[in-house]
């Protein structure tokens, strides 16, 4: 379907009901394996051709479960083979990626991470890794130190509020912290707790974003913050900080970065959803001003600009929970506490659909792996269902 078709969207392809309570989380293992992660602990994998569930781990820890709610599941690359679980209580599970497709969760969990975060930030492992990464992964050494980001890397929240730390998958130990921009010359404030992030495995300058209490997001050089650690203790903030810019006057609280790496979208508790354009490879990693909502500049930086507001989207109800782009870079999907999702498209930004189905908030939107071809995503709420969508592929 072309993105520019008019017309009433239709409805969901299939709806898949068993989880009793709210749904936090939905990732594609496969083209045709779903899993999803509940409030009560409880994570279920689906076969979509069958709608059914082919296992369930339920909320019990020495089931294999996990005994506090699921915040978010993600999978590495297929060549390391792994899925993770991250729980309310602090830790990340590691399974194994074809044990869990298959449906065998007997011995799957090959692994724990304990990162002592009990907020509601999400992991993130990378996004949009180039062609090289395959073999920088492999090799030995500090995983932000390559050229390009290891697809072992995951980043995760901590115990500090407003700080993130970059964990390798394979030491499953923390290589290094980042916290969250000083306002002031004497770093009495920052921007405040850390609400989401990503990890842009991109090209030959790995960076990690993430969005602060304050409205803000900020950008790190993860090959600057991995010298600076290694250089000096505590935390390698400051040296790395590439860009940063007020986007709402809320807590921002989800974004994505196009697969270009050179535009996001954002969302908070507001009514706003902003698209921005970002210029980070043209950016210097010293100093690390704040741009403003406009992306001009105050105080000098080389770094002014490179994150600058091109649309702002007024939404009738307030509030978004999650942010997905789509891996062609067609387009990108907000699910709204109004029930809703809605669909933007990345070039000439501009609406494209808002779908109704839901009784609660969609907490949750995974992209299929060829959905640039079958148009599929689903989209999972705390009202218990996931809904199976296909819209503007092909």
């Amino acid at each position: 379907m072309d993105l520019t078709t008019l017309g009433a969207p239709p409805g969901p392809v299939a709806q898949l009901r068993g989880h009793t309570a709210g749904i936090q989380s939905v990732q594609y293992l496969s083209s045709d394996v779903l899993l999803s992660g509940s409030e009560d602990g409880e994570v279920r994998v689906w076969q979509l051709k069958r709608r059914r569930p082919l296992a369930v781990l339920s909320a019990n820890p020495s089931g294999g479960g996990h005994q506090h709610g699921i915040l978010r599941i993600d999978c590495t690359a297929i060549q390391i083979n792994r899925t993770l679980i991250q729980s309310r209580d602090g830790t990340i599970a590691i399974w194994d990626s074809e044990r869990l497709a298959s449906g065998d969760t007997g011995a799957g969990r090959c692994g724990r991470i304990s990162t002592g975060a009990h907020h509601f930030c999400q992991i993130a492992l990378p996004r949009w890794p180039s062609a090289d990464s395959s073999s920088s992964s492999s090799s030995g050494g500090g995983g932000a130190a390559t050229a390009a980001l290891p697809q072992q890397c995951v980043l995760a929240p901590c115990e500090e509020q407003s700080r993130l730390q970059l964990w390798d998958l394979r030491a499953q130990a923390p290589q290094l912290s980042i916290d969250a921009p000083a306002d002031a010359a004497d770093g009495t404030k920052s921007a405040g707790m850390v609400m989401c992030c990503r990890l842009l495995g991109g090209g030959a300058r790995p960076l990690a974003a993430a969005g602060y209490e304050d409205g803000s997001l900020a950008c790190f050089d993860l090959r600057a913050a991995a010298a600076s650690s290694s250089s000096s203790s505590g935390s390698s903030s400051g040296r790395a900080l590439v860009a940063r810019a007020k986007l709402h006057d809320e807590p921002l609280m989800c974004f994505d970065i196009a697969p270009n790496m050179a535009a996001g979208a954002s969302a908070s508790a507001g009514a706003l959803v902003r698209v921005f354009s970002l210029d980070l490879q043209g950016s210097s990693c010293k100093g690390g001003g704040d741009s403003g909502v406009g992306g001009g500049g105050s105080g000098g930086d080389d770094n002014s600009g490179a994150i600058a507001v091109r649309s702002t989207f007024e939404l009738a109800t307030p509030g978004m929970a999650c942010v997905e782009s789509r891996g062609d870079g067609a387009l990108f999907a907000c699910g709204g506490w109004d029930a809703r999702v809605r669909l933007y498209r990345w070039a000439r930004p501009a609406p494209l659909a808002v779908l109704a189905c839901h009784e609660d908030t969609v907490a949750s939107i995974a992209f299929h792996p060829d959905a640039a071809a079958t148009g599929e995503f689903a989209a999972g709420s705390r009202d218990c269902r996931i809904s199976i969508w296909r819209m503007y592929g092909g």
